[in-house]
């Protein structure tokens, strides 16, 4: 398992900034920015029971629901089965709960007081958690992202300072400025490669800028039968 500092040193070996423009803290947040966006084309999974009350129709969104992240990938229900039972999507929805002014998961109105089910949700990745929640696997990865976002930083730097200087310790800060330029968008292509997205010219720029999706997670009709929204929430928070 890995920690937030972890992480960090990887991005500190991939940037090199021996100068030391950047202070721990900028790396930290730059990592935590990484985070963010992989948790878009990548987000974790996370797993939430509920059991029911005499509330039996809506229930709170899960603890840690993202909104713009979280996406319901499915409801286990009955619980304990083999092999595992799964509602029908068309049974829920998240909607607007008037009582309760907030966004809850609704059901067709088949669940009882005392029925089990199990949530299993996409939320968006920990870093300050300790170990962070992204696999070992990904963290490299991460580690790329991150040192696009330290190296795009850098070329900001370099592209507000300027050296007098004639002498051999005066800085080109016009070329530190295309350096750090180029170094980020080759951290942005190995971590494109990494997740199969196909990069094209002017795609690093954009990505940063918007931080849009490579892809879905999953691809679901976001309508149920009878017309509301089903899994994909946005909008008020909980």
């Amino acid at each position: 398992m890995t920690t937030l500092a972890q992480v960090n040193a990887l991005v500190d070996g991939r940037i090199r900034d021996t100068p030391g423009k950047l202070s721990a803290g900028d790396v930290d947040a730059c990592t935590t920015t990484a985070a963010a966006h992989h948790s878009k084309n990548r987000p974790r999974r996370v797993y939430q029971e509920y059991t029911a009350g005499s509330d039996t129709d809506t229930f709170a969104l899960p603890t840690s629901w993202d909104d713009g992240i979280s996406v319901i990938s499915s409801i286990e229900e009955p619980v304990g089965k083999v092999p595992q039972v799964y509602r029908d999507p068309n049974t829920y929805c998240i909607a607007y709960d008037k009582d309760n002014d907030a966004e809850r998961i609704r059901f067709d109105g088949d669940i009882t007081s005392g029925d089990v089910f199990v949530v299993e949700y996409t939320a968006a990745h920990d870093v300050s958690s300790d170990p962070i929640t992204l696999a070992d696997s990904e963290v490299e990865a991460l580690a790329d992202l991150g040192a696009h976002f330290a190296c795009l930083r850098l070329a900001s730097f370099y592209a507000d300072s300027s050296d007098s200087g004639l002498g051999a310790g005066a800085v080109d800060t016009e070329a530190m400025t295309v350096r750090y330029n180029e170094q980020a968008d080759r951290f942005l292509n190995a971590y494109e490669r990494f997740m199969g997205i196909a990069s094209s010219p002017g795609a690093a720029a954009s990505t940063a800028a918007t931080g849009a999706p490579a892809f879905a997670v999953r691809d679901y009709d976001p309508l149920t039968g009878w017309g509301r929204k089903r899994i994909f929430h946005s909008g008020s928070s909980v």
